[in-house]
C-alpha cells in the first residue's frame, strides 16, 4: 500500500533562535506519524546557518526526513519569496505530495500554490498559531477571514480561542466549516524527564552551595525513601558523599547564580513581553533588597541587544541573566523557583507545558493560549499583559507563598494529559487520513 506523502512547510528549523514552537510542532509531527501510513518531508523556507538549525537538521536527516528549500535569509525578508516560491514549485515537482501542511502564516501562500496553481493539486492544510495574527499587514487580516476558509481543506487552532475566531469568521460559518483542534503538546517522554531532573534535586537552595559538598546523612525514614543508590541504608552513620557536577547538580552557568530563581524562555522579540518584565524585576528586586530575585532569560532574537541595554538602565544587570539560546532548557527549569511567561499574545505556548512537567510553578500574562492551561490560584498565578506593577506583585506572591506555589505546580502536573504530543499526533493523523 502506498503511503500517504505529507509536505510539512515552516518558516525555518532554528528552533529557539529565529523560530519557535509552531516549527516545533511540525517538526514533532514529521517525526512522530506513523511511518507505515505516512511519508513526511519538510520544506524550510529560510535556512540560517545557526547551531540550532544544525541540530535539528541532523536530526531529521538521521531519521529519513528530507529537508528542502532553505534558501539563505536575508533582512529582506518578503524580495525572498520570488526564489523559495522557485524552489518549492520545484519541490512539488519531486516529491508530489498528497497534502501540505504549513505550520507558519508566512508559508500559508506556499499552501495556497499547492493546491490551486500548482498541477500536483495537494490538498492545503492550514495550521494556525497565533491569536493576534497579521498584526503589521491588515490586508493579510481581511485574505485570511474572507479567502483561507474555502481555499483550505482544513485548518487547525493549535488552541480553543483560535479555534473559536477560526470558526468565528462568517465565510467559515457559511461553508459550515469547522477547525480543527490539536493543542500544541508535549513529548510524555519530557513530562518523565522533567519530573525525574525535579526529583533529583536533592534540597531548595543546594543550588547555590559550590561543590565539591560534603552531607551527612542520618537514618530518618525520609533519608532512606530518597536514597541516592541501592544498598545505601546497609552503610554504617554519620555518611559522607562527595557530589560532583553530574545530573544532578545545577546546569553550566547556574551554579554562581543565587536563588531565588526564575526562569523564562522565548525567543526575544516583541510579542514576549520582555520590557514589562524587566520592568517587574526591578520593582521586584527594590521591594527584597535583601534577596533579589533573579531572572534567568533562555532565549535569543532580534531584541536581544535592546533588551541588554534596557536592563542597564534599568540598573538590572546584577539580577538578570541573558542565557542566549539553549538546548537544556528542561535542565534549567527544575532550577527555578517559578516560571514566568509576559507574553502580550501567543497562541499556545508549549513551554509553559514544560515547566509543569518539571513541577515548577508558572506565572503568566492573562492571555488567550496561556489562559487555558493556567487558572490563577489553582495550576499557577495569572497577571494582566503590558503591566510591570502587576507582573512584580505576582512574582512577589508566588516566592513569598512556596507551600502554595507547590501545591499549584503539583495540580498544573496532574492535568496535563490532554496537552500531550502523542495525543497531537493521533488527531493528525485522523485529519490526514480524512483528506485522501
Amino acid at each position: 500500500m502506498e503511503r500517504i506523502r505529507i509536505l510539512f512547510i515552516v518558516a525555518g528549523i532554528a528552533i529557539g533562535d529565529q523560530v519557535g514552537s509552531a516549527e516545533k510542532m511540525a517538526l514533532q509531527a514529521a517525526r512522530q506519524l506513523d511511518r507505515t501510513v505516512f511519508e513526511t518531508r519538510v520544506f524550510s523556507m529560510w535556512g540560517y546557518g545557526s547551531a540550532a538549525e544544525k541540530y535539528w537538521l541532523d536530526t531529521l536527516t538521521r531519521e529519513g526526513i528530507v529537508v528542502e528549500g532553505m534558501i539563505p535569509a536575508r533582512e529582506n525578508a518578503i524580495a525572498q519569496y520570488a526564489p523559495i516560491t522557485a524552489r518549492f514549485w520545484q519541490c512539488l515537482d519531486e516529491y508530489r505530495p498528497q497534502i501540505v501542511n504549513s505550520h507558519s502564516q508566512r508559508a500559508d501562500p506556499l499552501s495556497l500554490i499547492a493546491r490551486w496553481l500548482h498541477p500536483v493539486h495537494a490538498r492545503a492544510v492550514r495550521t494556525s498559531h497565533l491569536d493576534q495574527p497579521w498584526l503589521e499587514r491588515p490586508l493579510m487580516v481581511t485574505v485570511q477571514r474572507l479567502i483561507f476558509p474555502f481555499a483550505f481543506d482544513a485548518e487547525i487552532g493549535i488552541s480553543k480561542s483560535i479555534q473559536s475566531r477560526l470558526d468565528g469568521r462568517w465565510v467559515a460559518r457559511l461553508l459550515g466549516k469547522k477547525a480543527w483542534l490539536i493543542y500544541n503538546g508535549i513529548d510524555r517522554a519530557v513530562v518523565e524527564r522533567s519530573a525525574q531532573t525535579a526529583q533529583n534535586k536533592l534540597s531548595e537552595g543546594l543550588d547555590s552551595i559550590p561543590t565539591p559538598r560534603l552531607i551527612t546523612v542520618g537514618r530518618s525514614a525520609q533519608t532512606a525513601q530518597n536514597k541516592l543508590s541501592e544498598g545505601l541504608d546497609s552503610i554504617p552513620t554519620p555518611r559522607l558523599i562527595t557530589v560532583g557536577r553530574g545530573a544532578q547538580t545545577a546546569p553550566e552557568g547556574l551554579d554562581s547564580i543565587p536563588t531565588p530563581r526564575l526562569i523564562t524562555v522565548g525567543r526575544l522579540s516583541k510579542q514576549k513581553g520582555y520590557s514589562y518584565l524587566l520592568r517587574a524585576m526591578q520593582i521586584a528586586a527594590q521591594q527584597r533588597r535583601q534577596a533579589p530575585p533573579h531572572l534567568l532569560i533562555a532565549g535569543s532574537g532580534p531584541l536581544e541587544q535592546e533588551l541588554k541595554q534596557e536592563a542597564a538602565a534599568l540598573g538590572a544587570t546584577e539580577y538578570v541573566h541573558f542565557l542566549g539560546s539553549r538546548s537544556d532548557v528542561l535542565d534549567l527549569l527544575p532550577h527555578a523557583q517559578a516560571f514566568v511567561s509576559s507574553s502580550l499574545w501567543e497562541g499556545f505556548p508549549s513551554v509553559i507545558l514544560e515547566a509543569m512537567a518539571g513541577g515548577v510553578p508558572v506565572i503568566a500574562t492573562d492571555i488567550p493560549g496561556s489562559r487555558e492551561m493556567v487558572q490563577s490560584g489553582e495550576t499557577g498565578v495569572i497577571a494582566p499583559p503590558a503591566n510591570a506593577e502587576a507582573l512584580a506583585e505576582a512574582i512577589g506572591w508566588m516566592l513569598d507563598h512556596p507551600r502554595e506555589a507547590e501545591v499549584m505546580a503539583k495540580t498544573a502536573r496532574a492535568r496535563m494529559a490532554k496537552f500531550t504530543l502523542e495525543a497531537a499526533i493521533g488527531q493528525f493523523d485522523s485529519l490526514f487520513r480524512s483528506l485522501v
